[in-house]
């Protein structure tokens, strides 16, 4: 038996402890993001395969003398949204992970401007020497992995690449060599505008969050004011309190928030409140129907159930909407503001009842 059947009859023997280890690095690295506030779109890994491996060693002209020179038995993929967030992601597995340079690959840097291929960082690594310290780790001391970072068009790329079976230039056919140029510099223009809106967008939010208590009546109301009108007001926090404490309900953050704010933003925009001073002023003006209303939803609701930030918004819509006292229109505003065909008949009814209880002398036509 040579050396290449040696290694390979022991990875046989030994895959499930890489196995164990490649999860460990995963879970590592899904942990070490989440506390540093980094998010990604997903983290994947997987351990090399026997059949893999002896590919791997038969056809190369190297002797491989041990596991050490083999780099890609654990590997571990983290997806990200965009440059930005891969470029930090990066910098938090370099200062968790003991990155082995001589043996890691920046594929932007390597690859020409006309030349095709996907654009992906591959640090090869070690659990660092603070953490192998520790008992759950010490058993992996030395052992290598292979942490891909790459953006989600990266990745399409990549897939795509893969599935197509075209490994380096030449085995593209010429004839649609060209398109592969072009897809290859769309996709990274693509990343390049994620990054910019990206940018602009944490910029505009920025810009609101210091003028939203300045100048209300400027600010129209999007996805972003909304969310920090909700979290800096405080009529809304004196609000949604009264309604959690006359519901015995306790109100919950968008750390575990659930509320679709689209659909709330779609009720404004069918109201016609476009700003936050009027959105405001409305809150103040119905603060006390927006109570009674919301008691009257939530009669029944069990004592400790979670309300969410801004909820009295919500109820505030409903007031406004069944004010109307013409059940057609209540029917509409539930229609336009997202209420499901299905669920429409069961909604309006609730819509008019409430209506009936809260004003008993009015018609509901």
């Amino acid at each position: 038996m040579n050396n290449k059947d040696n290694l390979i009859s022991d990875y046989k023997s030994n895959r499930g402890f890489y196995e164990a280890f490649t999860g460990k690095v995963k879970d590592l690295i899904v942990t070490i993001l989440e506390e540093a506030g980094v998010r990604q779109h997903t983290v994947v890994c997987r351990t090399k395969a026997v059949e893999s491996l002896q590919h791997k060693i038969e056809k190369s002209d190297k002797e491989y003398s041990g596991y050490d020179e083999i780099t890609d038995l654990s590997g571990v993929r983290i997806i990200c949204l965009s440059q930005l967030q891969a470029k930090r992601v990066a910098e938090v597995v370099r200062h968790n992970f003991d990155v082995i340079d001589k043996l890691s690959v920046d594929k932007i840097e390597i690859l020409d401007a006309d030349r095709f291929g996907y654009l992906s960082l591959h640090y090869v690594a070690k659990i660092n020497q603070d953490r192998i310290k520790l008992p759950e780790y010490s058993k992996y001391k030395d052992l290598l992995c292979e942490i891909q970072i790459r953006t989600l068009l990266q990745h399409a790329w990549a897939e795509i690449e893969h599935d197509l079976g075209y490994k380096a230039e030449v085995a593209i056919p010429k004839q649609i060599r060209r398109r592969f140029y072009r897809l290859a510099g769309l996709l990274e223009l693509g990343d390049d505008e994620f990054d910019k809106i990206i940018n602009e967008a944490s910029n505009y939010s920025r810009k609101i969050d210091e003028e939203i208590s300045k100048s209300p009546e400027k600010i129209g109301i999007d996805i972003v004011s909304l969310r920090l009108f909700i979290k800096k007001s405080v009529d809304v926090a004196r609000i949604d309190q009264k309604i959690a404490t006359g519901s015995n309900c306790k109100i919950f953050n968008d750390k575990i928030d659930k509320f679709d704010r689209n659909a709330l933003l779609a009720r404004l925009k069918v109201l016609r409140i476009g700003t936050i001073d009027e959105l405001e002023k409305n809150l103040k003006e119905n603060e006390k129907l927006i109570i009674e209303s919301a008691k009257i939803w939530l009669k029944g609701i069990e004592p400790g159930s979670l309300i969410v930030e801004g909820v009295s918004i919500s109820y505030l819509t409903n007031l406004l909407a069944i004010r109307s006292k013409d059940s057609e229109q209540i029917k509409q505003f539930g229609l336009r503001s997202g209420v499901q065909v299905d669920k429409i008949d069961d909604w309006t009814k609730r819509m008019i009842r409430a209506a009936k209880i809260l004003f008993p002398d009015d018609k509901i036509i």
